[in-house]
């Protein structure tokens, strides 16, 4: 069966701990200005802040179309607009696939946003055999904020799906 998902975001548990840290360093007030003490490659969208551009850090460090089929799993970033702004430093020339012989583990794995209950992300976790990032990646169905309840239904058929391909 042939089923694809975008946008697909994808994250790693690294990235996360990084995101969270960003946010618990940085003050309420310099997060109302935009100022986050974050890495300069972070990835981040840029907004219209009340003071000017604003660049928030984001939970993602690629996005693009996810593809599951038989056996496979297939990925090719894509570089969509945001609604909300202009995102920044993500990996957007990123293409891969893996073998359900690759994968050593799919699980839920729920992000605890660090600004509001209302944006946590469900995530699955697929951990593989693969070197570097491709050893433990994070996917969800991405979207804006006023969706989440559809971020997290569809966010729920991607990892039914990958939970199907029995490794």
């Amino acid at each position: 069966m042939f089923m694809q998902f975008k946008p697909v975001w994808i994250s790693s548990p690294e990235h996360l701990a990084l995101f969270g840290d960003i946010f618990k360093k940085t003050s309420w007030l310099r997060r109302v200005i935009g100022a986050y003490k974050s890495p300069l490659d972070f990835p981040c969208i840029q907004i219209k802040g009340m003071f000017g551009p604003a660049r928030i850090p984001i939970i993602m460090f690629s996005q693009g179309q996810l593809e599951v089929e038989n056996q496979l799993i297939r990925f090719r970033s894509a570089n969509w607009p945001s609604p909300a702004g202009e995102r920044f430093n993500l990996i957007n020339d990123w293409e891969f696939q893996l073998h359900k012989s690759d994968i050593r583990l799919v699980e839920k794995f729920e992000q605890q946003s660090p600004v509001l209950k209302y944006y946590n992300m469900n995530f699955t976790r697929v951990q593989t055999n693969k070197p570097d990032v491709l050893g433990d990646l994070l996917l969800c169905v991405g979207g804006s904020g006023p969706s989440m309840k559809n971020i997290r239904r569809r966010s729920e058929e991607l990892q039914q799906e990958l939970l199907k391909l029995k490794f």
